[in-house]
């Protein structure tokens, strides 16, 4: 296939890869709810996903590698057929865990098959493939919640997930056509000896570190959004907004790749994008203003998604025909962050700083993490 070809309808099968996934995330509080769930039931469901994905990414990559990205996201995407259909017809909350744990696993083979396959398929034009892919998977993600909504007044909370899989179906068969010809490893101790060697590397550890970083400022803006908006003086109505704010500076970053990759490919990129946020948040802090504050969010919008494919380019620059394991360690890294970031302030951190003083932090140890990586690349 040519790769043009591929790069398209590759692109094309995670838009509709993504908005399944965001159609079936904003219906599924509603149909808990009306299966007898509670605010509890309803965190349970959403966050047995996170956990399941956590453990589940690097296997998931290193299986990719094994068996082939094709087979890997291929089979996964038909799989979610049944699932959605699961979940349409599910009555009760036992179902609905079990169905996102299976997700959880299905996903993480998915979206290492997707990206591992860009890489893999475009190794000199790497940083601007992941940007294209990640950044069409944004998009999705940002479709998916409307067509919820729309499809949940007309038809009922149920009604998503028939949409859930069908394009999880289109996805499937795009990634059949898309991903023929991209080769598999077949396995064996060139895993194991990679991984270990890897992992013990400090550019390595740099990366993970980031990623990690970048989990725990994405799950504290989505957890702690409205108290940073009162928090600035502004209307907890702007909460949605900044959000909004923050995913589409990410999207802007992640297609603007294709135009600047030299630059982020540059060691002192990191460095000079975080000491940029950081100074945006100091300015924020001294006027007590909510334009300087807007600046911050969306700079570490930008920033922080230009660094994520970064990183991602790199390590799959490190584990030579291993993208998609590299893929899977990097979205580890991001998982363990999202997963335990915002619990980590609410629980020990809260009483010692304010919602805005702890994002501060995370751009500070971001930029410390960032000196630390360009003088390890100038090596």
């Amino acid at each position: 296939m040519r790769d043009k070809s591929r790069m398209y309808l590759l692109s094309v099968a995670s838009l509709f890869y993504t908005i399944g996934v965001g159609t079936c995330l904003a219906a599924l509080p509603l149909v808990v709810s009306s299966v007898g769930g509670g605010g509890l039931e309803v965190s349970a469901v959403i966050g047995i996903w996170a956990m399941v994905n956590l453990v589940s990414s690097l296997p998931a990559g290193m299986l990719s590698d094994k068996i082939g990205p094709r087979r890997s996201a291929s089979i996964s995407l038909a799989l979610r057929l049944p699932l959605g259909i699961l979940f349409y017809a599910g009555g009760s909350i036992i179902i609905y865990l079990i169905g996102r744990a299976i997700d959880g696993v299905l996903e993480a083979l998915i979206w290492t098959g997707f990206t591992g396959s860009m890489a893999k398929a475009y190794p000199s034009r790497r940083l601007p493939a992941l940007g294209m892919i990640l950044g069409v998977q944004l998009l999705g993600l940002s479709i998916g919640p409307a067509i919820s909504s729309f499809l949940t007044n007309l038809y009922g909370p149920r009604a998503p997930f028939l949409v859930f899989s069908t394009v999880s179906m289109i996805s499937a068969a795009l990634a059949y056509i898309s991903l023929k010809g991209l080769p598999s490893t077949g396995g064996g101790k060139i895993f194991a000896a990679t991984l270990l060697n890897e992992v013990k590397n400090p550019l390595t550890m740099n990366y993970i570190l980031l990623f990690i970083m970048i989990g725990v400022y994405e799950s504290s803006l989505t957890s702690f959004s409205p108290e940073l908006v009162t928090g600035m003086g502004l209307e907890i109505a702007l909460a949605g907004f900044l959000l909004s704010l923050y995913y589409i500076s990410n999207l802007v970053g992640q297609f603007s790749l294709r135009f600047v990759h030299k630059l982020v490919e540059n060691r002192i990129f990191p460095l000079a994008a975080y000491a940029i946020t950081s100074a945006t948040f100091m300015a924020s802090r001294m006027t007590r203003s909510g334009i300087p504050f807007m600046g911050f969010i969306a700079f570490s919008g930008i920033f922080n998604g230009l660094t994520f494919s970064r990183n991602q380019s790199r390590l799959c620059g490190r584990f030579k025909e291993l993208e998609s394991t590299a893929m899977g360690l990097g979205n580890m890294g991001w998982a363990i962050g999202y997963t335990f970031g915002a619990s980590i302030y609410a629980a020990a951190l809260n009483d010692l700083m304010d919602v805005s003083e702890w994002m501060g932090f995370l751009i500070m140890v971001m930029l410390i993490i960032a000196i630390s990586l360009s003088l390890i690349e100038r090596k």
